[in-house]
Formats: C-alpha cells, sequence, structure tokens
C-alpha cells in the first residue's frame, strides 16, 4: 500500500509539472502575440492618424532600436506612407487585422514565429476596402520578461520596389515634389495626347492596332489567370501552355501571355501570332533574346520597336509600346518598375475628373500574387518616382516575323 502511494504521489507531482508547463508556454505564447499584434495595429493607426513625428512610436516594440535595420525600415516605409497620403490628400477611414499563427517556436528566451497578416483597409479614394494578406517571419527576444521584436521578414510589391537597404530620409522629402510634377503631367499628357496621328502603314508591311476588343481579351485572360492569394506560387493558374517561372520569376511571363492573348494569339505550340522570334514561348523555353520574360528586356524590346517604327519608318518589327502617364494608360497595358510588371486590368475615371489617375488603375499580377488589386493601395498613394505605365499601341509585322 506504502509503495502505491509512492508511485501515485510521482505521478501526481509529474501531472502537475505537466500542467505547470502547459501553462507556462500558453503564457508567453500569449505575450508574444499580444506584442506582435500591437505592433501591427500601431503602424495601421499611426498611418490613419498621419503624423510624421509619431513615427518613432514603433521603437518601444523592437530591441535596440537604434541599431535594428528593420525597425529602420518599417519606420522609413510608414513615413513615406505617411507623407504620401498628406500630399495627394488621401488617407485610412478605417482598417481591420487578423491574425493567423502558422507556427511559434519558443525556446528560452527567443522565439520564432510564422503568421499570415490579413488586413482590410478602407481607403478614402476607394469604394470598396482594400483586401491583402502577407506572410510574416519574425523572430522575438525576452528581456526581463518582456518580448521585443528582433526581425520581421516579408515581401510585398513595395518592399521588392524600395528593399530593406532604402534610405527613406532621401526619398520621403521628395514625395510632395514627385506629386506636383505627376500630377501636372498627367492632366498636360491627357490634353496633348489626343491630339497625336498615327503613322503610316509602310507599303508590303502590316500591323495590327491594339483595339478595345483585344484589351478586353487580354483582361479576360488576365484574370483567368490569377488569384489574390498575394503568395508567389502561381503554377496552380498558370496556363498549361507555357512553362512556369517559379518563385518570384513569372511575373514578365505572365504579363506577355496576356498581351500575346490580346493580340489574338490561342496555342504557343504553333507559336500564334503575334509571336516573333525575338518573343515566343512555349511549356518547354523561351527565346533567347529574352524578351518574354525579363523585365527590362521586354521594356526595351517594345519601346525600340515603337521608336524605329516612328523614326525610321522600315524597322520596329514586333510588339510596340512607349511610357505614358495615367492619363494616356488603358486596360491590357501593363506597369513596370525595376523587377518587376504588373498588367492593367482597369482604368477608370472614377471622379469624373476627365482624367484617369494613378488612384484609379486595378491591376493582376504573379508573384505577388494580384487579381483586380487597386495599384497605389500597393505602392502607397503617390506614384513612386521609378514607375512607369506602359501603352502598348500595334504590334507590327511581314514575313521576316515568322518562326521557322
Amino acid at each position: 500500500m506504502k509503495k502505491f502511494l509512492s508511485i501515485l504521489l510521482v505521478l501526481t507531482l509529474f501531472m502537475s509539472l505537466g500542467v505547470n508547463f502547459s501553462s507556462a508556454v500558453a503564457n508567453e505564447e500569449n505575450k508574444i502575440k499580444k506584442v506582435v499584434e500591437n505592433y501591427f495595429n500601431t503602424k495601421y493607426e499611426l498611418q490613419q492618424k498621419q503624423n510624421i513625428s509619431n513615427a518613432k512610436n514603433l521603437n518601444a516594440f523592437f530591441l535596440k532600436p537604434n541599431k535594428n535595420i528593420y525597425l529602420n525600415y518599417e519606420t522609413g516605409r510608414l513615413k513615406y506612407f505617411i507623407e504620401s497620403d498628406i500630399v495627394s490628400k488621401t488617407g485610412i477611414e478605417y482598417f481591420d487585422n487578423k491574425f493567423d499563427y502558422i507556427k511559434m517556436n519558443i525556446e528560452g528566451s527567443n522565439s520564432s514565429i510564422e503568421l499570415n497578416l490579413s488586413t482590410t483597409i478602407k481607403y478614402n479614394y476607394l469604394d470598396e476596402p482594400f483586401n491583402d494578406v502577407i506572410t510574416h517571419n519574425m523572430t522575438l527576444k525576452k528581456i526581463k520578461d518582456k518580448w521585443y521584436i528582433t526581425e520581421d521578414k516579408y515581401i510585398d510589391e513595395f518592399k521588392m520596389l524600395y528593399d530593406l537597404q532604402t534610405d527613406f530620409d532621401k526619398i520621403v522629402p521628395d514625395i510632395k515634389e514627385i506629386y506636383k510634377k505627376n500630377t501636372s503631367k498627367n492632366k498636360l499628357n491627357n490634353r496633348i495626347e489626343k491630339d497625336i496621328i498615327e503613322v503610316m502603314s509602310i507599303p508590303g508591311d502590316s500591323y495590327d492596332s491594339y483595339s478595345s476588343s483585344d484589351r478586353e481579351d487580354a483582361v479576360e485572360y488576365a484574370r483567368k489567370y490569377s488569384e489574390n492569394t498575394g503568395g508567389y506560387d502561381s503554377s496552380s493558374y498558370n496556363n498549361s501552355q507555357f512553362k512556369y517561372f517559379s518563385y518570384k520569376n513569372d511575373c514578365q511571363n505572365f504579363v506577355s501571355q496576356c498581351i500575346w492573348y490580346g493580340f489574338g494569339g490561342r496555342s504557343s505550340a504553333n507559336k500564334d501570332y503575334p509571336m516573333c522570334s525575338e518573343w515566343w514561348a512555349d511549356t518547354n523555353s523561351t527565346s533567347t533574346t529574352w524578351n518574354w520574360t525579363g523585365t527590362s528586356y521586354f521594356y526595351d524590346w517594345i519601346t525600340e520597336n515603337y521608336d524605329d517604327y516612328i523614326n525610321n519608318h522600315n524597322t520596329g518589327y514586333g510588339v510596340q509600346g512607349y511610357p505614358t502617364t495615367p492619363s494616356k494608360i488603358k486596360k491590357g497595358d501593363y506597369v513596370y518598375v525595376p523587377g518587376h510588371v504588373l498588367f492593367i486590368s482597369k482604368a477608370d475615371d472614377l471622379d469624373n475628373d476627365g482624367v484617369v489617375e494613378y488612384n484609379e488603375i486595378e491591376i493582376c499580377a504573379h508573384t505577388s500574387n494580384r487579381k483586380d488589386k487597386n495599384l497605389a493601395a500597393l505602392y502607397g498613394s503617390v506614384q513612386p518616382s521609378n514607375m512607369k505605365f506602359m501603352h502598348i499601341v500595334r504590334v507590327k509585322w511581314n514575313e521576316d516575323m515568322s518562326l521557322e
């Protein structure tokens, strides 16, 4: 009987320790979640209040704030968005964050977590709330029973354009001038470009303009092969006629497909027009020129084709286009930023002022995966200085364009 009581006592003790340990872990998890959720909510609250000086409030969430590159980036990014909202007279009416914790590991005073942050934001320039999902990988460290963020790793469109090494102190002061320049240029461009006369076609050559019905077809294609996952794996909704270019590398492949389909392409195996020796793709490969899959290559190719057609009247075969302003842009065109491209699925004068503006444009894209998302909600309410709106005008061809 004594032996039984001893065993029972030991078991009770172990069970008690187990319960206490489990309770302690749950307590630490709750502390970490509270820090993380307060941090993200604070970021959006600061942007909503539009007080740049209060951006320093993020310091309280980070360990060694004076030396933390992640904090420096988030503080600079926040200032960028606040200044953009101020000069463009836009802003956040309300927001809501939801947190889905995928993984959480705690080892002593160190913790790592992976979470999906689902954010709903109502901007005052959008009729409907903007929804976004971003995966964050974060590390935290506990000092004197308090958890501090040490790293916050994630990728979105803005971070691909302005990475972790960006010096926002050099960018933010110029936002007001950039906004004035883009706004005045946009209105001037809208008046002037209406009077552009098409160059007459050269005898023996043919060209097809990018008609309104072509653009409708291209948009239909873009919406069919895009989704709003916000992630980087587009393989599940890539057209099986084409090779899929994996993580972070499928954006130009997608835009090329949309434009190709808009001009009438239907079979990649047959290298349907408007594919040519310098611009083609199928399930196995692409042209050796990189024009189909390289963002800067495609940009250079279509602009050089356009310039040759306008200036020389005897060259410039292939897709033609040129950089312009939002007022000239149409659905079926695309947006270029260094290292990334996005297909324009909507460009409407929502405020009926006679001009299509930057914050009235929606895009579809691969890597990250977007479908009919407002451009300004992704990049800030002032058009970035290194963003270009690419207007596709025609494809010019003759027998030299044919594939062997």
